[in-house]
């Protein structure tokens, strides 16, 4: 089967060969395609197909548009030796290592005439400051999603828009990291919060921005281009004057109220400032340690990606893919993360176990089965309350879901994570390349979230009706929405553990 659950497979059960057996990739491959293996994988065939068919669809009825730019492709060739360019038996430019500057399913960019390829200098100048031979081809937005359990097996994944024409080609699903934008929140600030007791589920936080103009800690770093001034916060140039400074953070549609905001309220919304101030409760180490070790985001750059932006907003160097995204959402289950897993187990021809990960993978007590719960309550209101940025978007019926939605920097990226009592989902819509898909009047990840929705109604129908399980612990309050305190009656419904409940509303004199 040309499946990208098939690649992924490959790709890991290759990494595990050479690690068994002290061998190349070469070997590895051999020994998968002739070596008479027989593979258990973790794939549930029919969600697999199910969400296939989804994602196959890319014409006018398909849920990803179409958004198509131009992009370089470098040859790593120097622009003034550009006639020294070689070209393969199909008539494409191979780059400086003699290997196909176009992939597989590119479309090049040709000139006027049709049959001469457009060609340039590119943008920016490599590692020696040499401008490089680029040609060009046209890209049009992708997206990736994953489906697992909350046992770690990864039932079903496609790493492309459309249909998929080729073994081995890139899985965003499994293989390639993006930033993840506000999907990051619940994971480390929220969590972390709730599970040491810094916040409970009506915590009044300031909608504020962390740092101020006055605070002289983040530069306006596109204005101090314009005027040719360092990007070092620390230099005394800088520090001297006060039109450099920008505050930070800021929510989507302003630099926050000023006014205390519930963490119900602030999950469902997306606001930045308030869970940066809960990182900045925590601290950054405390973060980096709980999302690189606890819940296996491995793509952090332990160096670079120690810093509240990355640890809370999701602008990480290299980011998080939807397997590790839905992998890491698993513990708002039951607080155990347990490692995605592609396949149980390997036998040889004549049935003995050859690789058997399933054994050798372990589990992690994330966060209290408690925390776990109070956050997939909190989930549920990014679906249902009223400034929730998926509301109404659960699929229908009457199986309890959550959700958290994600965009980053100039809606260059889209991410979104669903979760039912059966399935974890994670996806990410955007360029290969990342653009600013605003300018193309895209400004929300919509198409992601109905995705999910018609695919959870259809993969869930029949099923029998499941709730999320109850720990022991958690009890169900009334709060009022104005100031996070425990009221008799009336206001909403919060969900606490006994040791970290807020105080009563006081009586009126």
């Amino acid at each position: 089967m040309n499946s990208y659950f098939t690649d992924a497979v490959f790709e890991r059960l290759a990494d595990d060969i050479m690690e068994k057996e002290n061998c190349g990739r070469a070997a590895a491959v051999t020994r998968i395609r002739t070596g008479g293996l027989r593979i258990f994988s973790t794939v549930d065939l029919r969600l697999q197909r199910m969400l296939e068919a989804f994602m196959e669809n890319d014409g006018e009825d398909g849920y990803f548009p179409a958004l198509w730019r131009q992009e370089e492709a470098d040859t790593g060739i120097p622009f003034d030796s550009a006639d020294a360019v070689s070209y393969g038996d199909d008539g494409l430019p191979l780059n400086a290592q003699g290997e196909p500057v176009f992939r597989p399913d590119d479309t090049p960019v040709y000139e006027q005439d049709g049959t001469t390829l457009l060609r340039g200098s590119s943008a920016q100048p490599n590692a020696d400051g040499v401008h490089t031979l680029v040609f060009y081809r046209n890209i049009r937005t992708q997206a990736a999603v994953a489906t697992m359990d909350y046992e770690g097996h990864v039932l079903a994944l496609v790493g492309g828009v459309g249909e998929k024409r080729y073994d081995l080609s890139l899985n965003r699903a499994a293989d390639v990291p993006r930033q993840i934008g506000s999907t990051m929140k619940p994971l480390a600030a929220y969590a972390l919060g709730i599970e040491n007791g810094v916040i409970n589920y009506s915590s009044l936080i300031a909608d504020a921005p962390l740092y101020t103009q006055q605070d002289h800690r983040m530069l306006n770093t596109e204005y101090c281009r314009k005027l040719g001034l360092s990007l070092d916060p620390g230099d005394p140039a800088n520090q001297a004057r006060d039109d450099v400074w920008r505050a930070w953070p800021t929510n989507y549609n302003g630099p926050g109220t000023g006014r205390p905001v519930v963490v119900a309220d602030a999950l469902a919304q997306s606001l930045n400032t308030v869970p940066v101030q809960i990182g900045d409760m925590l601290g950054k180490r405390r973060l980096f340690d709980f999302a690189y070790g606890s819940l296996g985001l491995t793509h952090l750059d332990p160096e670079r990606d120690n810093d509240l932006g990355p640890l809370v907003l999701g602008s990480q160097t290299h980011g998080v893919t939807p397997v590790q995204l839905a992998n890491a959402y698993s513990v708002f289950r039951d607080g155990v993360y347990r490692p995605a897993l592609y396949y149980t187990k390997v036998t040889l021809a004549d049935g003995s176990t050859y690789l058997d990960p399933a054994q050798d993978s372990y589990a992690v007590q994330a966060v209290s089965p408690q925390t776990a719960y109070i956050m997939n309550r909190l989930l549920r209101g990014v679906l249902t309350a009223p400034g929730g940025t998926a509301r109404g978007m659960a699929p229908a019926g009457e199986m309890e879901a959550a959700a958290k939605t994600g965009t980053t920097t100039d809606y260059r990226d889209f991410t979104f994570v669903g979760l039912t009592p059966y399935y974890v989902t994670a996806g990410w819509w955007g360029y290969d390349v990342p653009a600013d898909l605003s300018q193309q009047g895209v400004r929300t990840g919509k198409p992601l979230q109905t995705l999910w929705r018609d695919y959870m109604q259809q993969a869930q129908e029949g099923l029998p009706y499941l709730e999320f399980p109850v720990p022991e612990g958690v009890v169900a309050r009334r709060y009022d929405p104005a100031t996070g305190c425990l009221v008799p009656s009336g206001g909403a419904v919060g969900y606490y553990t006994e040791d970290n409940l807020p105080p009563e509303q006081p009586a009126l004199p």
